[in-house]
């Protein structure tokens, strides 16, 4: 006989939620189990420990699944082939070379589930779970033994026995089992026999052989009808394994600090490297990366190997803003225990965009156009651009929604409606990797439309007694509004004169009597409206000469100047006519004089 003590070595210190120099477990958990293998006497003939380690990270993972078990079909996601396969590996090297090697593995693993001590279990547990809390009832060891089972390869069953709230396993075995003590029960599924394996019935590992074998069945099940459970459906892959060996303890490894580049902050979207080693080295061998976001369950983000040296790195990125929680893990192999890094710790935030806002021009009048320009930074392509005006100092009104180009460009041409200073500023929401960014605030001043008054008279020089009509025109065209005209003797001085109403083509006229001589000026005056500045005219000269009649109530005027009076062509003829007289007078008087002296000398 074969003497199998299993230990199982678990570290029982959580980590904290922080960076660390190292993470490396020490502690573990022991347990010895043994188990007798039949070699044709009942002499045992070997006695062999198995060593067992479990990982923090894998204990945890499985702590984290789905563990609702309502209907028989939600049971084969608990049997995990994988993550007990170096059980299963360690076990069987011993029993693979004895008589009848498949009826011995399998008392191998039914005395190591029957040194569990029993304890009712609900819902149930996964195996890695079982190994480490040391405790479980029938299902919960059913499905730690089918796991290791299936591990070499065996076709198991659970059994579910009706009316009996029990559950136990059935082993299809290549041949009948040889270490029964009395009957040997079975299953029948088709023509297939599945040999009954008692899973509960504690044992220590001084009395190992007085647990059940193979083949045998607690009376209380004989005659029992069982429901089969199929476990074709089970999990066959695992991220990782506990390890496992026999004879000899697990040598220690651990992992060097964690690093990460770059550092923080860090922004949803960004790729971050996590760099690690593990000692010893152990070239080619998996590490597993786990991450949780908040207080979720722990999931495995990828897997990568070892290189010469220990060393490996993975690259992630997260999808969403939050905490993140990260640790490494490798499951150790058949000279070593497996290892978890430290949890390294992420808060990951939307990474900050920019946009940008210009005005061209930011001066104009009523009637012009501004554009405005942006982009925004980092580009992002056909994302919706809102663009906010106001006024006063509070009250931002939307202006447009606007779409940035391929480039991550807008543009928005703006007709303003009013006069005033305005305010601007874009706005983007952001998106699922980056946070929404304000452009700062631009302003433009929007002045009203110029326009022309003009004032011309009819005549620049009259009479007095003479009428003048004074009229002009506001362009562009405004129809229906006041102009004021004002008149002045030296320009310095102004005086209302009157206003005036301006016809549907804006032109205006003013009939005007003087009631004195001189010169007078005048001018137009319009106050503006809504779309447009007011405008003052040019100044317009009037020469008012005295009356060519006497008029006792009124003085002669000075006269105007010659370029300027039209009077003065008759003022010239008189002139002229008066010169000629005078020449025709010297004239004569010359020859008179002449004729005179003539006539002096012949008397003498």
């Amino acid at each position: 006989m074969l003497v199998f003590t299993v230990v199982l070595l678990f570290s029982a210190a959580f980590p904290n939620y922080s960076f660390a120099a190292n993470n490396k477990f020490t502690c573990k958990f022991y347990a010895n189990y043994a188990y007798d293998v039949w070699t044709g006497t009942w002499n045992p003939t070997e006695s062999h420990t198995l060593y067992v380690s479990t990982t923090q990270s894998l204990y945890e993972y499985y702590q984290d699944k789905n563990h609702n078990c309502y209907v028989d079909s939600d049971y084969p996601k608990f049997v995990t082939i994988d993550a007990v396969k170096p059980v299963a590996d360690s076990v069987w090297s011993i029993c693979q070379y004895e008589t009848h090697s498949e009826e011995q593995f399998t008392n191998a693993i039914l005395m190591l589930v029957h040194q569990i001590p029993y304890v009712v279990t609900n819902p149930p547990k996964y195996p890695v779970e079982t190994i480490v809390e040391k405790s479980g009832d029938c299902d919960v060891f059913s499905l730690l033994a089918a796991s290791a089972l299936k591990a070499k390869g065996f076709d198991v069953v659970l059994l579910e026995w009706i009316g009996e709230a029990h559950m136990s396993i059935g082993v299809g075995l290549s041949e009948t089992p040889a270490y029964t003590r009395g009957s040997v029960w079975y299953m029948t599924v088709g023509s297939k026999k599945y040999y009954i394996a008692e899973c509960t019935g504690y044992c220590s590992s001084t009395n190992v052989t007085s647990g059940w074998r193979v083949g045998e069945c607690p009376d209380n099940l004989k005659g029992a009808e069982a429901t089969i459970i199929d476990l074709s459906n089970c999990e066959t892959s695992s991220p990782a394994q506990v390890s496992a060996r026999s004879d000899a303890d697990l040598s220690t490894s651990y992992f060097s600090a964690l690093s990460c580049s770059p550092p923080s902050p860090y922004y949803v979207g960004e790729q971050i490297q996590i760099q690690g080693t593990i000692a010893p080295a152990h070239s080619g061998k998996n590490v597993v990366l786990y991450f949780r976001k908040g207080t979720a369950s722990w999931a495995v983000i990828g897997t990568t190997v070892m290189d010469y040296s220990g060393a490996f790195s993975f690259v992630v990125n997260f999808d969403s803003t939050g905490t993140y929680y990260l640790r490494a893990s490798w499951s150790g192999d058949i000279d070593h225990e497996g290892a978890d890094s430290s949890i390294m710790t992420f808060d990951a935030s939307l990474a900050p965009s920019y946009i940008s806002l210009a005005l061209t021009p930011f001066e104009i009048h009523l009637g012009d156009s501004i554009d405005m320009t942006g982009y925004l930074s980092p580009i992002h392509s056909y994302q919706n651009v809102k663009l906010y005006y106001r006024q006063n100092r509070y009250d931002w009104t939307l202006l447009s929604t606007v779409t940035t180009d391929s480039e991550g460009h807008f543009l928005y041409q703006w007709t303003p409606d009013a006069v005033g200073t305005f305010y601007f500023k874009a706005e983007w929401l952001g998106d699922l990797d980056h946070q929404g960014a304000t452009s700062d605030i631009g302003s433009a001043t929007v002045s009203k439309t110029s326009s022309i008054i003009t004032i011309a008279i009819s005549s620049w020089s009259i009479n007095l007694g003479e009428s003048v009509t004074l009229s002009g025109d506001i362009l562009p065209i405004h129809g229906n509004v006041n102009v004021d005209v004002y008149v002045s003797r030296d320009e310095y001085q102004w005086s209302f004169l009157t206003s005036i109403t301006t016809d549907t083509q804006g032109h205006y006229v003013y009939q005007w009597n003087p009631t004195s001589q001189g010169v007078y000026y005048f001018k137009a005056d319009w106050s503006g409206d809504t779309d447009h500045a007011g405008d003052e005219s040019n100044v317009s000269t009037l020469q008012v000469n005295s009356s060519t009649i006497p008029d006792d109530q009124g003085t002669p005027n000075p006269p105007a100047p010659d370029n300027q009076n039209p009077g003065t062509a008759t003022s010239n003829y008189i002139l002229i006519v008066l010169a000629v007289v005078g020449a025709c007078v010297i004239a004569v008087g010359v020859g008179l004089l002449t004729v005179m002296r003539k006539r002096n000398r012949n008397l003498y």
